[in-house]
């Protein structure tokens, strides 16, 4: 017969995350108090072993070839299926000109070129920016 440890680390590692499922299913192949059962869940979570952070959280919190395309992206979602000047854009996205100018060229499909006035417009989408880009 397995012990209430045991039977609450197999579904654990199957990948069940419903406490109050886990309590009631252990307690019910066991025949045992769902208190004990909780409290054993509760022991075993306590001692889990935490993983520290990972390369990608990392990358996500300082390396500008990560982060300033997730703000780019981030504001052209925000921008819709409208255009902002290319200034407005840089303060939307929270970046500054030197980062915008080396990742300008990653979002070009979203950039129209004004010559008359020699100013960047940036487009939500695609779609949007192919429009403008007719109309000039």
């Amino acid at each position: 017969m397995a012990t209430i440890r045991e039977a609450l680390s197999k579904r654990i590692e199957k990948g069940e995350t419903d406490s109050n499922k886990m309590v009631q299913a252990v307690s019910k192949q066991l025949g045992v108090n769902p208190t004990s059962v909780r409290n054993m869940l509760t022991e075993i979570r306590r001692k889990a072993p935490t993983s520290g952070r990972s390369l990608k959280d990392f990358k996500q919190t300082y390396d500008k070839n990560t982060v300033v395309p997730q703000k780019i992206k981030k504001a052209l979602k925000e921008l819709g299926a409208s255009w902002e000047y290319e200034a407005e854009f840089i303060k939307r996205a929270g970046v500054n000109y030197t980062d915008m100018n080396t990742f300008r060229e990653m979002f070009g499909d979203n950039v129209v070129y004004v010559k008359k006035d020699n100013k960047k417009i940036w487009c939500g989408t695609v779609a949007f920016a192919n429009q403008l880009k007719e109309l000039i």
